[in-house]
Parts: structure tokens; C-alpha cells; sequence
């Protein structure tokens, strides 16, 4: 949901002056907070959910609001302990997403911290693999994001978490180009076995098709670019209902293209995915293709891909 200034004014209107009236209710305090509590989740769960077609900036607009109602009414309780983990792992991931890299990452101790307190393991493996992919973006050659990846995939589990966790760890292995291909095939092939024992996933849950796209990142890192194009074929996503996964395929796509000289190919894809993503943007979507673009010397239309690039976010080192 998009907010304009009059609705954000409003609600923060409205959680600045609930604690008192609150306060004012006697005995329905605990009733009421509880209340509030339930919407918190309500509306994070409502945001896991569309997250691929949610803007960013809108996410964080709830987050900060929650947070706020968390730290006024929330208390010690396992309750809203959880609930504060949660809002801090969502506005994590938004701020990973935007480049923010300082944000996300103290954002994700937080919910890993109120996570392991609470034993909510899936709060607290989400939020190290979040830290873990920060860490990865901007110090690739660091051993943190593996060490954290394969804690995470411990702590997850055979779950669809436990799967975005192994497809995680092989695009981070695949860091080490064709001679680590061998170690990413035999992680991906743990991460479909483990697929096929589990349920349908729920909305917002890791799905078969992220694993196809995730996997096929991997594999184009790992120098198998049509291994990753055959993995790539299984990830379809509708354009207006999931434009992040849909363009996400889009740009792996290209960059398979870009690393087998085709150029003009990879620059046709790589225009699409900002298109589909253009109401959502990321930065590492943006740093993508300005590393296809480096790649292709600007070649098949690259540069001027690169002159779209020059409002989306980019990110910061840690």
C-alpha cells in the first residue's frame, strides 16, 4: 500500500498519541496492546507476502511506524519480543535492498538477536542470511557470508528457508568462478532433493522458481552459463504480480548472455528487468548490470542502460 504525506502524517499522528490513551484505559491496557500486537503481525505477514510487488520505501514507512508502536508498548514478554524481531528482519531486507548496507545489517543483529532469545529459529536464520548477503555484496572475498550462510542453512533446516539458505551458500561459493563449480552443483543438488520432500510453499515462503532462478545465478558465477540458462527456464514469474522475482530472472538471463559474448542479447534482457522494475528499484539490480555493462565494454547498448541507472540506489561498503 502507498502511502502519501497526509496517510503518514496520520498514522504517525495516531502512534504517537496511543500510548496515552492507552494509559487512559484502565483496565483495557493489556486487551488493547494485545490488539495492536496482532495488527503488527497482520500487517508484516501482509508484507511477506506481496513482497515481490511491494515498493521498498513503503515497506519501510511500515517498519519505522511498528517499530515505533514496539518500542512504546511493547514490554519484556516473548510476545512482543517476536514481533519486534520480525519488523526489524522486514525492514532489513528493504534496507539491503535499497543499498543501505549499515542499516541492514544492524537491522538483522537485531531480529537475530530477539530471534535466538525468543527461539525463533526462522527469524534468526532469515536475518543472518540477509547479513550474510550484505556481507557478500560488499566484501566478496571475505569467509563471513559462507560461515554465516552455512549457519543459517543449519538452523533452518530441511524448510524452504533451509532451501533459499543452500542457494544462498552455492552463489556465494560460485564466487570462486569455474574451479568451485563442482561444490555449487553439489549444493544445488541438496537444495532440489530437499525441495522435493517439502509442501507448496505459502505466499512470501521460498518458492521452486526462486531456487531455479537463485541456482542458475549461481551457475552463471561458477562459469556454466547453459547450465544456468536450462536452470533459468523453470523460473517464470508474472511481471505484474512478482516484478522483483520477474526481473531478477530477466537480469540472470542477461548476464548469461553477457558471458557468452551475446551482447546485444544480454542488453535486450538487462533493459527489461529495469523496466519490470522501474516502480521497484534495487541496488543490486543496478549493480548488475553496470557489472554486464563493464563486462560487454558497452557494447549492444549497454551504455545507455547505464544512463538509466543514475536515480537507483547503489550500495555502500560496510
Amino acid at each position: 500500500m502507498s502511502l502519501d504525506h497526509t496517510d503518514r502524517r496520520r498514522i504517525l499522528t495516531a502512534g504517537l498519541l496511543l500510548p496515552v490513551g492507552l494509559m487512559n484505559a484502565g483496565g483495557t491496557v493489556g486487551a488493547s496492546t494485545t490488539s495492536v500486537r496482532t495488527d503488527i503481525d497482520t500487517g508484516v505477514a501482509g508484507i511477506v507476502a506481496r513482497w515481490e510487488s511491494t515498493n521498498l520505501v513503503d515497506v519501510l514507512n511500515a517498519t519505522h511506524h511498528w517499530a515505533y508502536l514496539c518500542r512504546q508498548l511493547g514490554s519484556r514478554g516473548r510476545d512482543w519480543q517476536l514481533t519486534t524481531g520480525r519488523v526489524a528482519l522486514l525492514s532489513a531486507r528493504a534496507h539491503a535492498d535499497l543499498g543501505e548496507t549499515t542499516m541492514a545489517l544492524a537491522e538483522a543483529q537485531k531480529a537475530r538477536v530477539l530471534g535466538r532469545a525468543c527461539g525463533d529459529t526462522a527469524t534468526e536464520a532469515e536475518a543472518t542470511l540477509v547479513a550474510a548477503e550484505v556481507h557478500d555484496a560488499v566484501a566478496p572475498d571475505s569467509a563471513i557470508p559462507l560461515q554465516m550462510t552455512r549457519a543459517a542453512r543449519r538452523r533452518a533446516g530441511t524448510s524452504w528457508l533451509g532451501v533459499a539458505a543452500a542457494s544462498i551458500e552455492a552463489a556465494i561459493l560460485a564466487r570462486g568462478g569455474p574451479g568451485s563449480a563442482s561444490d555449487v552443483i553439489d549444493v544445488l543438488r541438496d537444495a532440489d532433493t530437499a525441495a522435493r520432500l517439502l509442501p507448496e510453499p505459502r505466499p512470501g515462503e521460498f518458492s521452486p522458481g526462486q531456487l531455479a532462478a537463485f541456482g542458475g545465478c549461481a551457475l552463471i558465477r561458477a562459469g556454466r552459463p547453459d547450465e544456468a540458462t536450462a536452470r533459468l527456464s523453470d523460473a517464470v514469474f508474472d511481471e505484474h504480480a512478482a516484478p522483483g522475482m520477474a526481473s531478477a530472472v530477466l537480469v540472470y538471463r542477461a548476464s548469461a548472455a553477457v558471458a557468452g559474448r551475446r551482447f546485444d542479447e544480454g542488453a535486450a534482457l538487462a533493459g527489461r528487468a529495469l523496466d519490470v522494475s522501474a516502480q521497484r528499484p534495487t541496488a543490486w539490480l543496478a549493480a548488475s548490470v553496470r557489472g554486464q555493462a563493464q563486462t560487454a565494454g558497452g557494447k549492444g547498448g549497454y551504455d545507455a542502460l547505464v544512463g538509466r541507472l543514475g536515480g537507483w540506489p547503489a550500495a555502500a561498503t560496510v
